[in-house]
C-alpha cells in the first residue's frame, strides 16, 4: 500500500512539472503566459559533435564563424587562429589575450584584446587603444560594452571614435546586442549583484536605449530568427521572475515565455526557423549542454551526443550548415557538428540522404541513399553510440556505393540505439537506427 502512494504521488509530481500553466504580472509589464512544455529526454537527436582539439597548450576565449565558411577563435595568450582544414593556422597578435571577434567593414576580421585590430588577410592593424570591451556590430555600426567596460559606447566610423550612450552600474554585464534595423536595436544585460537585469531598446541607431519589457530579468543572450522575431533568454532572478526562452509578441506587444530553463546560455537560429539553445550558467548551477526545437518550441530534443554536458558559451551556424560551440567547465573546448544542422542553398549539395533498413536490424542493415556515385573516391562511414562515442569506423568506395544502397553487418553490435554517419569529399549524412 505504501509502494503504491508513493508511486503515485511521483507520478503526480511529475505531470505536475512536465505540464504547467502560470499566470504573473511584472510591474508595468503585465501579461499571462501558458505553456506546456514537451523536452525528450531520450536520445533522439541526429546531431553529432565532434570536439576539435586546440592548439597544444591553448585555451579559448571566442569565435567567429564569417562568410564563406571561415572559422576563427581568439585565445587565451597566443591571438587569433584560424579553422583550416581540419588544422589551426595562427593568424598572428601573439602573446594577446584575445576575449571577443567580430565582422568588420568589408568582411575583414576584427579582435578584442588590449586594443582593437582589424586582420586585411595579410597584417594586423591597430585602430584605437582607448576602448577594450566587448565589440557587436549592428549594420556599420559598432557597439563597445560588456566585459571590462561598465558603460556603453558607439563608434558609425569603423572603431576609430567612440561615443558615450548608455551608463550601466559597476555590477551591469551587457551580454548581448542584436538588431532588425538601425531602428530596432536590442540590448540584453544582467546585475552580478542583485541577479537582476533588463532588455532595452533604441530606435535611434543606439543614440538612446530605454527599457522594453522583462523587467528585473537578468538577460543572458538575445538572438532574432529569420522572421525578425526577437527572443530572450533569461535566467530570472534571485526572487520571483521565471528564467527561460521567451519571444516577443508584437501585436500583443509582450514577451511570451516558450520555455521554463534556468540556464539559457545563447541563442541561434538556422534558416528553417529551428531554434538551438546552448544553455549552463555557473552562477546558476551546471546542468549543462544543448537542445534544439523544429516547432517553434512546442518540443524540445536534446543534442548532447559526443559533447556531453559542458556549459555552453557559444554557438554559431556556418553557411554550409554546420554548427560550432564552445563548451565546457572550467575548461572550455571547441566543438562543431558531425553533419549540417541547415540545409540551404548555399550547401544543399552537400546533403546526402539516406534511409536504413530493416529498422530496428538484427543482423543486417541496409543503407540506401539519394544519390548515385559513379568514380572510386572513398567514402567514410561511422557508427557512435548514444554517448557519442565512435565505435565503427572504415572506408567504402563510390564504387561499392554506386548502386545506390550497401549492407552493413550490425551483428556484433549490442542492443540498442545507434547512429550512422557517412562522409564524404562532397556529402554528409547521418541517421538513426535500432539494434534489436
Amino acid at each position: 500500500m505504501t509502494f503504491h502512494i508513493k508511486l503515485t504521488f511521483l507520478v503526480f509530481l511529475l505531470i505536475l512539472c512536465t505540464t504547467y500553466q502560470n499566470v504573473f504580472s511584472q510591474n508595468s509589464n503585465s501579461y499571462t503566459v501558458t505553456y506546456d512544455i514537451n523536452i525528450s529526454k531520450t536520445i533522439t537527436s541526429d546531431v553529432i559533435w565532434e570536439r576539435i582539439p586546440l592548439p597544444e597548450g591553448e585555451g579559448i576565449n571566442s569565435m567567429k564563424v564569417m562568410p564563406g565558411n571561415k572559422v576563427y577563435i581568439g585565445s587565451n595568450n597566443r591571438g587569433v587562429y584560424r579553422l583550416e582544414n581540419d588544422d589551426w593556422e595562427s593568424l598572428g597578435l601573439s602573446n594577446k589575450f584575445v576575449y571577443d571577434l567580430e565582422e568588420y567593414l568589408n568582411g575583414e576580421l576584427l579582435a578584442v584584446s588590449d586594443s582593437i585590430y582589424i586582420w586585411d588577410y595579410t597584417n594586423w592593424t591597430e585602430i584605437q587603444n582607448s576602448i577594450s570591451g566587448s565589440v557587436t556590430k549592428i549594420f556599420d555600426y559598432f557597439f563597445c560594452g560588456g566585459q571590462f567596460v561598465d558603460d556603453l559606447y558607439r563608434s558609425s566610423d569603423g572603431c576609430y571614435n567612440w561615443d558615450f550612450v548608455h551608463g550601466f552600474g559597476s555590477c551591469d554585464r551587457v551580454n548581448s546586442i542584436v538588431g532588425t534595423s538601425l531602428d530596432s536595436i536590442f540590448l540584453g544585460y544582467n546585475n552580478y549583484c542583485n541577479g537582476e537585469g533588463n532588455v532595452l531598446l533604441s530606435i535611434d541607431s543606439g543614440s538612446n536605449f530605454n527599457p522594453f519589457g522583462l523587467q528585473t530579468h537578468a538577460i543572458s543572450s538575445l538572438a532574432i530568427d529569420n522572421s525578425n522575431h526577437i527572443y530572450a533568454g533569461s535566467l530570472g532572478n534571485w526572487s520571483s521572475a521565471v528564467p527561460g526562452l521567451y519571444k516577443y509578441n508584437y501585436q500583443t506587444e509582450i514577451w511570451d515565455i516558450i520555455l521554463i530553463h534556468g540556464t539559457i546560455s545563447c541563442i541561434e537560429f538556422n534558416t528553417e526557423n529551428h531554434i538551438y539553445l546552448g544553455y549552463g550558467w555557473e552562477d546558476y548551477g551546471y546542468a549543462s549542454g544543448v537542445m534544439h526545437s523544429e516547432d517553434g518550441g512546442v518540443s524540445w530534443i536534446y543534442d548532447t551526443i559526443g559533447m556531453g554536458y559542458g556549459i555552453v558559451r557559444d554557438l554559431q551556424i556556418a553557411e554550409n550548415g554546420i554548427m560550432y560551440a564552445i563548451a565546457g567547465y572550467p575548461t572550455r573546448h571547441f566543438y562543431r557538428t558531425v553533419s549540417p544542422v541547415d540545409i540551404n542553398e548555399k550547401n544543399e549539395n552537400l546533403h546526402l540522404t539516406t534511409k536504413g533498413f530493416p529498422n530496428p536490424a538484427s543482423n543486417k542493415l541496409t543503407i540506401a541513399t539519394n544519390k548515385k556515385f559513379n568514380d572510386n573516391k572513398a567514402l567514410n562511414l561511422s557508427i557512435y553510440n548514444t554517448a557519442g562515442l565512435e565505435i565503427l569506423d572504415y572506408s567504402i568506395s563510390k564504387r561499392e556505393f554506386s548502386n545506390g544502397f550497401i549492407e552493413l553487418n550490425v551483428s556484433d553490435l549490442e542492443r540498442g540505439v545507434y547512429i550512422y554517419c557517412i562522409k564524404g569529399e562532397d556529402y554528409i549524412s547521418t541517421n538513426k537506427f535500432i539494434k534489436q
